[in-house]
């Protein structure tokens, strides 16, 4: 039987329920798969926390005199562990420009070590930053190593977004570049390594990137459960839910509302330029909401239940997604399992994802192209049961799991013929 270990730094979040559900679908086929994670949300046994190794944290002096000594170096910078030397530098940043999301890949985690890892037959990556010490883990690693890339962080330093990227480098030049060299010479030259690309668009930077230029790399998608996300009567779950029944009503979802990169001040700019009555947007997240005269918003706190979710998607007549940057979303997927058409920004995964009959695809990120988009989606019908069976036919579980399983087949006779 494989044995597969999954290592995210959460078993919940995007990419975190990504692995979340391939490892469940695993277990279901009967491979032994674990997760190994630094922060457990779900209760399963298979799901393992991993906590920093003493190898790699502070390790006081027995003397006394030693420990006060080295308590006054390490107040003045001096005398750390390397994980809190970068993790010091961070913490100045952070202050320096708050809200850039930037991560470390310098870690007290000693996952090479780790007893899931060491059984395992396949390591599986995921989104591991903050969690995965590239230090040494790739060069005391050996066995086959399949990693999915769900955002672009594994192609930067500690970035993860193109536009903060660009804004905010001369602020994190010095550790960005420390922690691109630091990625570059760990990943050199480590033919046991295999990439996932979640989309068209990420295989073309991957394949092109210098760290994974000479890496195979597999197409998979990210999948949906078709069994938790399913289409509800609309006018009944309006209803329910409050909404109106004759208005427009448009959904957007992400847990923190402010976040930058998900694009809510462009969808709302763009209803406005729209200047249509009876349109409602529903916004499902945290955060404060943009207002906009003309613009009717209502909002609900993030809720972890996939009938919920369901309810709203179906009550939804269309689906918004304004990101300026994205691997490959699982919201459009949710939606379309309950039969709700998708507009989307020209994302990464947005090509693979919309046909003629399930949405619309804009042409850029300019608020006019998304008004554009979002009046052609609204002036149409949709077959919302087509474009559930579509979904599910091109990202069911079921579809995914078969791939990911056949990749592990190739890339353990790969390892074997060695």
């Amino acid at each position: 039987m494989t044995k597969v270990v999954h290592i995210s730094t959460s078993d919940t979040g995007g990419a975190g329920l990504a692995a979340y559900r391939l490892h469940k679908a695993l277990l279901s086929q009967g491979v032994e798969s674990r997760m190994l994670v630094a922060y457990k949300y779900f209760k399963e046994d298979e799901i393992v926390e991993a906590h920093p190794s003493s190898r790699l944290l502070y390790q006081p002096s027995k003397s006394r005199i030693a420990r006060k000594i080295e308590k006054r170096l390490r107040v003045r910078g001096r005398h750390l562990t390397r994980a809190e030397e970068v993790q010091q530098k961070l913490n100045a940043l952070h202050e320096q420009c708050p809200g850039v999301f930037f991560t470390s890949c310098v870690t007290p985690y000693d996952l090479a070590a780790h007893p899931l890892v060491q059984q395992a037959d396949v390591i599986h990556l995921h989104w591991v930053q903050d969690f995965l010490n590239f230090d040494d883990f790739f060069e005391r690693v050996n066995k086959p190593i399949v990693w999915t890339l769900h955002d672009l962080n594994p192609m930067f330093g500690g970035f993860h977004h193109v536009r903060l990227r660009n804004a905010y480098y001369e602020a994190f030049r010095k550790l960005e570049d420390e922690f691109y060299g630091l990625k570059k010479k760990a990943l050199a030259g480590k033919k046991n390594i295999s990439v996932v690309a979640i989309s068209s668009q990420m295989h073309r930077m991957i394949a092109t990137h210098e760290f994974f230029a000479d890496k195979r790399i597999f197409d998979i998608f990210n999948s949906v459960d078709s069994e938790k996300f399913r289409l509800f009567d609309r006018q009944a779950v309006r209803s329910i839910l409050g909404l109106p029944a004759q208005s427009k009503v448009l959904v957007f979802v992400n847990k923190d509302l402010n976040d930058s990169q998900k694009g809510l001040p462009l969808l709302v700019d763009a209803l406005a330029a729209l200047n249509g009555k009876d349109l409602m947007l529903v916004c499902v997240g945290e955060g404060i909401l943009p207002q906009h005269e003309g613009v009717e918003i209502r909002r609900f706190l993030p809720v972890n239940d996939p009938i919920w979710l369901s309810q709203l998607y179906s009550a939804a007549d269309v689906l918004v997604l304004p990101s300026y940057q994205e691997g490959f979303c699982q919201t459009p997927l949710e939606a379309m399992c309950c039969g709700t058409p998708v507009v989307m920004t020209p994302v990464s995964g947005s090509d693979d994802l919309i046909r003629d009959f399930n949405g619309k695809r804009c042409d850029d990120f300019a608020v006019v192209s998304l008004a554009k988009g979002i009046s052609s989606a609204l002036e149409r019908q949709y077959d919302r049961e087509r474009i559930r069976e579509d979904v599910v036919a091109r990202f069911g579980v079921e579809t995914i799991v078969k791939s990911y399983l056949q990749m592990y087949q190739q890339v353990l006779a790969d390892d074997n013929r060695k």
